[in-house]
């Protein structure tokens, strides 16, 4: 992770592909805290509380689909990341045990509804 720009770039690259920080001025995300990585979102002291409250192995999980640039509703990403993270179907960015995709998560909307 980026403390420069926050892109989550360093598992491959030696360079930040955005602001070409090197590498070692990262921090990985399994000691990153939290709050960092909501840096400049506007998140809901609730869906805060609520991540807050996770095991760290299920904060960093929810880290590591991405960051949120881009989501309409961080809030609502965060929460479905959560959900995902608890009932073990996200493993990160990329392909996980059961064919995720970018976003963490395979399967129709009213089994992810079921999990919330």
């Amino acid at each position: 992770f980026c403390l420069q720009c926050s892109e989550h770039n360093f598992s491959r690259n030696e360079m930040c592909r955005k602001c070409q920080t090197p590498a070692s001025q990262g921090v990985p995300l399994s000691e990153l805290p939290i709050e960092n990585f909501l840096t400049g979102y506007p998140v809901e002291e609730k869906v805060l509380e609520q991540l807050k409250t996770l095991p760290r192995e299920q904060q960093v999980l929810v880290m590591k689909v991405g960051t949120l640039k881009g989501a309409n509703d961080v809030n609502a990403v965060l929460v479905k990341r959560m959900a995902n993270a608890k009932n073990g179907i996200i493993s990160g960015y990329g392909s996980g045990p059961k064919g995720l995709g970018k976003g963490g998560w395979s399967g129709d909307m009213s089994s992810m509804m079921a999990m919330m």
